[in-house]
């Protein structure tokens, strides 16, 4: 939570990477569960890669594909 909660407070962004053969242990897949949920609560914003990207171009302005190649 304090993680989160620290991520929120800068407007950062919060990266989950869990493994398919990790998440098939009950222990992990709860883990799993309730991270999820608390962010949720926490009023998060969930998306796919692209869906952030998408986000980044319309809020930002910079296309991060064309800003990494002329740099």
């Amino acid at each position: 939570r304090n993680l989160a909660d620290q991520i929120q407070g800068t407007g950062g962004v919060l990266t989950l990477l869990w493994h398919p053969n990790t998440v098939n242990l009950p222990c992990y897949w709860d883990a799993y569960k309730a991270t999820l949920k608390l962010l949720q609560d926490m009023g998060a914003w969930f998306g796919s890669v692209r869906e952030i990207g998408d986000w980044w171009r319309k809020e930002v302005g910079i296309d991060l594909l064309e800003f990494t190649r002329s740099n």
